[in-house]
């Protein structure tokens, strides 16, 4: 396996960050995050479960991580690698301008450049 790089350059430890961890695809990744060998997650977002172990809401979940509360200013200060935002449609468009990482938006925020079909798409 090829060695990942931090922002600072170097193959240590890929610090990254999950805002919206609580939902399946927020656990998902977490699951898989935590289980990397070169990576540190720093950040496991979910304001209704912050403080509570991740293996309370998810029992196959390896680790005894709690979730967090963390502000965009102390995720911001985290100076993470990467920040996965795992939040509903319309949530993530405040975020990313917010945040001083690389940001992997999993919602549909991001999704298509012309804002016309986004509207179309997911409007109800």
């Amino acid at each position: 396996m090829k060695p990942l790089v931090s922002s600072t350059g170097c193959s240590s430890m890929f610090k990254a960050g999950i805002i919206g961890a609580a939902g399946y695809t927020g656990l998902e990744l977490a699951k898989i995050l935590s289980r990397h060998p070169q990576v540190s997650l720093e950040v496991i977002n979910s304001r209704s479960l912050a403080g509570k172990p991740i293996k309370d809401e998810c029992p196959d979940y390896e680790g005894k991580d709690r979730f967090t509360d963390y502000s965009i200013d102390e995720i911001n200060k985290k100076k993470l690698d990467a920040l996965f935002l795992a939040v509903p449609h319309h949530c993530a468009m405040p975020i990313v301008p917010q945040a001083s990482c690389k940001v992997i938006d999993l919602s549909a925020d991001y999704r298509f450049r012309d804002e016309a079909i986004y509207e179309k798409t997911y409007s109800h």
